[in-house]
């Protein structure tokens, strides 16, 4: 026996297959929304190695000039949060180099004044400090401590800058693992002999971020080395101190 729709259920059927069909591109299109970082992504390929910065090789690269012309009028407010993360920390990053670029034979970066809080730099259709991309547009909106292990200030004792730049899709593991390979880092340890956890700077600048020392603890607990998770399974017996910063260029 065939059975036939009626006259008034058809066009139901056609407008149902027709909402389905607008919604789905709509629904792709916002799940592959994203920005191009894939030129800052090569250079970091191929200048940096083990944390340290070859900036030579971004001086008068067409590639870092036409990323960073991207990033001046880059549209990113209907991007997924996500990506809307990555873009910043990159952004950061890239303007660092781009600063360090800017101020040849440096040091220090501290030696340059107004390096972090007086010179602008447009990104987004804004004029911001790097400074006010690390506060207002990373810290102030994500509200995670994991950020600090992206943000690279050029300076040795600085989580150290990887290889590729940061993708919405894994841009919460990437600094995961940043923040796991920092803290097995020189910059940070634990001294058996005296149960002290010696961290970096960053945490004692930052502490509010991690929710005071017991956040800090937590912190160390979960992305620490194997000595610092053992340590903090007594939290309360472990002191901490924090060490000096090396703000030295992190160039090679």
């Amino acid at each position: 026996m065939t059975h036939r729709l009626s006259t008034h259920a058809r066009p139901i059927i056609v407008m149902l297959a027709l909402a389905v069909g607008l919604i789905a591109p709509a629904a792709a299109k916002d799940a592959a929304a994203t920005f191009d970082h894939s030129k800052f992504d090569h250079l970091l390929s191929t200048a940096v190695a083990n944390g340290r910065v070859d900036y030579s090789k971004f001086k008068n690269n067409d590639d870092f000039a036409v990323y960073l012309k991207s990033l001046e009028t880059a549209s990113i407010t209907s991007l997924p949060s996500n990506e809307q993360l990555a873009f910043w920390l990159n952004a950061y990053n890239a303007l660092v180099i781009r600063n360090v670029l800017d101020n040849p034979g440096m040091k220090k970066p501290t030696d340059v004044k107004g390096f972090f809080d007086a010179k602008k730099f447009k990104v987004a259709g804004r004029m911001l400090t790097l400074n006010e991309i690390e506060n207002t547009m990373i810290r102030a909106k994500f509200k995670e401590p994991l950020i600090h292990f992206g943000l690279v200030c050029a300076a040795r004792s600085c989580p150290p800058i990887k290889t590729h730049a940061f993708a919405g899709k894994t841009v919460r593991a990437q600094l995961a693992a940043n923040a796991s390979t920092y803290l097995a880092s020189s910059q940070n340890r634990f001294d058996e002999k005296t149960n002290t956890l010696s961290l970096s700077k960053i945490f004692d600048w930052y502490k509010g971020d991690f929710g005071g020392d017991n956040g800090l603890k937590e912190f160390a607990k979960k992305y620490g080395t194997a000595a610092m998770k053992k340590a903090l399974a007594a939290p309360d017996a472990v002191k901490i101190a924090f060490q000096e910063y090396d703000w030295t260029l992190n160039g090679r």
